[in-house]
């Protein structure tokens, strides 16, 4: 697991995954197993991408601040 290194408890850890057009969505368990807070499906939209980081900011990033 990631978390296993403990570098920090407040560590929010995000999976970037490749879009593939011909296959169904990927189970996020295996992702959430091995440490990873959340996922992200790339995305060549900067505002797209620019939004994630807004949101991941305010929820899981802020949340941990909170602890």
């Amino acid at each position: 697991s990631i978390r296993a290194t403990k570098p920090s408890e407040n560590t929010v850890i995000i999976a970037v995954l490749r879009r593939h057009g011909d296959r169904d969505e990927t189970s996020i368990m295996p992702l959430i197993s091995a440490g990873f807070n959340r996922r992200y499906i790339e995305n060549s939209n900067i505002m797209a991408c620019y939004n994630e980081l807004i949101q991941l900011e305010w929820g899981e990033v802020l949340a941990r601040f909170k602890l």
